[in-house]
């Protein structure tokens, strides 16, 4: 007996996640098919009951680093819309942390090199010690709130399977590193090092990320809530025909070589019938004239154009009565 079971999948960042969470599930023994749709955040798994349990593929996805939820439909609507405003909120509070951070440690970075104004004891050529410690305890706030970066991107890379998350933990911790070890060096003389710093690198690119993930939650979200509002639109009831007997059943129950009765045909108001029984409807130009279309007002069209393109008739004395010049053949 075959079963399917539909998940909701939490920490899927890119399109990687989505093969991360395909791969590990289907490992498991039992499992037929596993399709995970990124934009809606759902697996779909199909599976044989009697050589594996729901819980055994739940354990899958958690072990590649994701979490597996059950899926409660439409009574999981409201629940999901609150995470969702909640994961926006939280983003926005990081991108703004981040932010309020970065700005400064930029300015502080780019000011000598631009002409901005700098104190002396803040200058890289006069102080170049408190320089460097300055951009130090700027840089690790930002560090803080991308830290979920660097907690998924490792993991990910010790399951030997990177995501995006991987290449901005390894990209910024490689520039942090290197300005944390020229920072020591600066501190213990060598005040060379001051060209070699690359913290506001490393804060820059954690404020553009936690900016593009802000706007990937908002538009994820209004994507997911149009998806759910289409999906609501499907009949949850059919007309079932049994022995000349109607009576409803859930669609779920429905089997094959069932009967049933359609909707009703509901009628366009727009739609009517000309006097002559064409139906048409009616349209509005640009100068908010009706005009009937349909059969009957093709044809009357067809004639007003040809009427138009007629060229005019000549006065008898420059032609008599033919239309136009004579051509030339």
């Amino acid at each position: 007996m075959i079963r399917t079971e539909t998940l909701n999948i939490r920490g899927m960042t890119c399109s990687a996640c989505v093969r991360a969470v395909e791969r590990a599930v289907g490992k498991v023994a039992g499992v037929q098919n596993v399709a995970v749709n990124f934009a809606t955040e759902k697996a779909t798994v199909t599976f044989e009951p009697e050589q594996v349990r729901l819980s055994d593929i739940k354990g899958a996805v958690d072990e590649a680093g994701y979490q597996a939820l059950p899926d409660d439909g439409a009574a999981d609507a409201d629940e999901h819309r609150k995470q969702k405003e909640h994961e926006i909120r939280v983003w926005w509070t990081k991108f703004t942390v981040s932010a309020g951070f970065s700005i400064p440690l930029l300015y502080l970075a780019m000011g000598g090199m631009l002409g901005l104004p700098l104190p002396s004891w803040l200058h890289p050529m006069d102080s170049p010690r408190w320089y460097s410690l300055l951009e130090l305890v700027l840089v690790l706030p930002v560090l803080a709130a991308g830290y979920r970066f660097y907690t998924v991107g490792f993991r990910a890379i010790l399951k030997l399977s990177p995501n995006m998350d991987s290449l901005v933990a390894l990209g910024t911790s490689a520039a942090f590193l290197w300005s944390l070890g020229a920072t020591v060096r600066i501190w213990l003389g060598d005040v060379k090092m001051v060209d070699e710093l690359y913290f506001e690198t490393a804060g820059l690119i954690i404020t553009l990320i936690l900016l593009g993930k802000t706007l990937e939650a908002v538009t994820k979200g209004r994507t997911s809530e149009s998806i759910k509002k289409l999906m609501g639109l499907t009949p949850k009831t059919a007309t079932l025909l049994a022995n000349g007997v109607e009576r409803e059943i859930d669609v779920a129950d429905v089997e094959v070589g069932d009967r049933h009765r359609g909707p009703p045909r509901r009628e366009d108001p727009r739609r009517r019938r000309n006097r002559r029984g064409y139906q048409c409807h009616r349209r509005v130009d640009a100068h908010g004239r009706k005009h009937a279309r349909g059969q009957e007002g093709r044809r009357q069209g067809v004639r007003r154009q040809h009427e138009q393109e007629r060229p005019p008739r000549l006065p008898d004395d420059q032609g008599g009565k033919r239309h136009g010049p004579r051509p030339n053949h």
